[in-house]
């Protein structure tokens, strides 16, 4: 059975026809939920015998989507991880039920200490984006793909 995650490994890497689903986990909406991801992440990486380095890139960049997908969206909130063998890819992806309010404080404190969750991603990815499943659901799939060695 397709999942919303195979899919969007589809649309990420519409050249590849092949990839393998290493994790779809449904996460609570709250404080905790990025390290138990971790946790989850973590061992599923470590069972495919990833290097250390890819593993500690890709629980960075999945501890940051998840922090956008808690303090900017609404539930559910599900982790999904797929590798691309033939791609040399993981592609790690956080879907949520979209955005719970648009725009906020600039300029602030608060804002001035927080909104480098973006940066992190993208200096740790080879190619990040966001794609709405569509059909009025509401749910977005922010994802990065992460090169293997």
């Amino acid at each position: 059975m397709k999942t919303a995650g195979d899919a969007l490994s589809q649309r990420a890497c519409p050249h590849v026809s092949e990839w393998w689903s290493l994790l779809d986990l449904p996460l609570d909406h709250g404080p905790a939920v990025a390290r138990s991801a971790r946790h989850a992440l973590r061992r599923a990486l470590i069972g495919q015998g990833l290097a250390q380095d890819t593993i500690d890139d890709a629980v960075l960049v999945v501890s940051e989507l998840i922090a956008n997908a808690v303090t900017h969206a609404v539930p559910p909130i599900t982790l999904h991880v797929r590798l691309v063998p033939a791609a040399s890819l993981l592609i790690v992806s956080v879907a949520d039920g979209g955005a719970h309010h648009i725009g906020g404080p600039t300029g602030t404190t608060a804002a001035r200490e927080h909104g480098r969750g973006r940066q992190v991603i993208a200096a740790l990815a080879t190619a990040t984006g966001s794609t709405s499943e569509g059909h009025g659901s509401g749910r977005v799939h922010h994802w990065a793909a992460l090169d293997l060695p």
